[in-house]
Formats: structure tokens, sequence, C-alpha cells
């Protein structure tokens, strides 16, 4: 695991430790040794440089409207990692808390670590009218996001990130609030949501 961030590395590194420290010895070890690197919002665009634009904007519009974002396999100094950003200006602007903080971060560690199974993709071609192609889009949407929000279960985060979704939520600027209500319901649940690991190609 490798930071690079201008000026919050104490501040991530920590919430890395205490997420690690949450978890059993193997998730931890798995945890450690995995290649990830972690950004904060200002230092990210620089990592995945080498990605084409179109990816480059929706990444960045993704990252900046909420507290973070992945992407996977991303090549930066000739190793492939899977980069997490954490939007640390929007941190800060909301006054997460540690924990809140920890909550976020085990939840996009979650979209790496408990990635969702992937349905087939629809297909106009097999008869699918636009509707049932969104209304699918929508349900694999969904699902990413409750399967990466198990992993705070796991990580004994889910109430730092349960808190950190009620201030978004609450915000004008708030975004599908309909997804994050739904979201708040599923943490609520006791259902166990297995993923599996994103591997690197």
């Amino acid at each position: 695991m490798r930071i690079i961030s201008e000026n919050n590395n104490e501040r991530i590194q920590n919430s890395f430790d205490r997420i690690c420290e949450n978890c059993n010895n193997g998730l931890s070890e798995t945890l450690k040794n995995s290649q990830l690197i972690i950004s904060d919002n200002l230092s990210a665009e620089s990592i995945y440089s080498n990605k084409d634009e179109n990816l480059k904007t929706i990444f960045k519009k993704a990252y900046s409207e909420g507290f973070g974002g992945i992407l996977a396999n991303v090549e930066y100094e000739n190793v492939k990692s899977h980069l997490v950003v954490l939007n640390i200006t929007k941190i800060d602007e909301f006054e997460l808390t540690d924990s809140e903080l920890d909550g976020v971060f085990s939840h996009e560690l979650g979209h790496i670590f408990n990635e969702n199974p992937k349905r087939e993709e629809p297909s106009i071609l097999k008869g699918n009218t636009q509707i049932e192609i969104d209304n699918a889009k929508k349900i694999e949407r969904k699902e990413a996001e409750t399967y990466a929000d198990y992993f705070s279960k796991r990580t004994n985060c889910s109430q730092g990130l349960i808190g950190s979704i009620n201030k978004y939520i609450l915000s004008d600027n708030c975004k599908n609030k309909e997804l994050f209500q739904e979201r708040l319901e599923q943490l609520k649940k006791e259902e166990v949501l297995h993923g599996t690991i994103k591997p690197i190609r």
C-alpha cells in the first residue's frame, strides 16, 4: 500500500491502520500486502494520467461528487495497482470524524475486496428495451454500493459510514438520495454479502 497525498498522509495512514486493526489477521494482511495506491483528490489526477480522456473525466466526476472513488488496474511508475481516491476536500467540508472517515475509506476498499457478483450485461440485441437496460444498470449500481458497504461491517466501520451518509443526505448537494437511503436500510440488515476480490490485470 502506498499513499500519495499533498498534505493528508498522516490522517490517511492512521485511518488505514485503524481499519486493519479492526480486521481478523488474514484480512488485515491481505489489505496491507495488496497493490493499492491511496490518494487525496488533489493528487489523484496525476496518478491515472495514462488513462483515456473520457475515463479520466468520468472518474474525476465520480470522486469529486462524493467522498471517494476507486479506479482498478492503474499503471503508475510501471506498477499496476488499484487506486483509491479519498476526497479530502469534501471530507473536511463535511467535518467527518475519524470514525466517519474510516467508514468512507472502508467502503471504497469494499469495491476492491468485496466486489459484487457480476451480472450479464443487458443487450439491445437480445431484445431488451431501454427501460429494461436502465433498470438492470440501476440494480447493478445498487449492488456494487451495498456489497462495498458490507465491507465496512467486516471491518467494524459501518457506524462511521452510516454517519457520513447521514451528513451527505442532509446536505444541499446530495445526489442520488434514493440510493443513499437504500444503502442505509441495507446497512441495518444482518444479511451477509460475500463478494470477490477485484483482481489486478
